[in-house]
């Protein structure tokens, strides 16, 4: 198995941050333009926090799962690279989104779009240490598969049954 990479690899990760950016305002709004009740599992259906780390994190899958095909399929490293790097949107989203808020106590537009843009950034960067670092990670390469199937069950089953807690509800205007 290859542990590092060539700098067409690298440069392909991180260009992919601008595709996540572009799928995930697809995927805002994808749902409410079609009302195609099986795009609610990968497009944000509200305006909850949680919808937006779902589209930034399905970007981020859909891209990652391209540039295994194309420049890394049977790279142990970075299936094992794959759940901590989509791991991160869950956890820098909500971080960046609340911190700010927090600071100045609304909602800035410009703002929450660097966030989605930072969030894929940070999770391409990571995908980048595991894949390219030149550490062996492919055992881990399981738990990472099972980690990522395990986050998409939790978007398909909050998408429909929220736990009631503010980072699962829409904000009121």
């Amino acid at each position: 198995m290859e542990n590092t990479c060539s700098s067409k690899q690298r440069g392909a990760i991180m260009l992919s941050t601008v595709w996540i950016f572009l799928l995930a305002s697809l995927l805002h709004f994808g749902y409410s333009l079609t009302g195609f009740y099986p795009l609610s599992f990968i497009c944000a259906v509200n305006e909850s926090t949680w919808e937006h780390i779902k589209i930034i994190f399905f970007g981020a899958l859909f891209t990652d799962v391209f540039l295994y095909f194309k420049y890394f399929k049977g790279n142990a490293n970075f299936i094992a690279g794959l759940a901590p790097s989509l791991a991160s949107i869950m956890v820098s989203v909500p971080m960046m989104f609340y911190g700010y808020m927090g600071v100045i106590g609304r909602d800035v537009f410009i703002l929450d779009l660097i966030i989605a843009y930072l969030a894929g950034f940070f999770a391409q960067r990571i995908l980048l240490r595991f894949t390219c670092g030149g550490k062996d990670f492919s055992s881990w390469k399981t738990a990472s598969a099972l980690a990522v199937v395990i986050m998409i069950f939790m978007f398909f089953l909050f998408t429909w049954y929220p736990p009631n807690l503010p980072l699962f509800q829409p904000p009121v205007v």
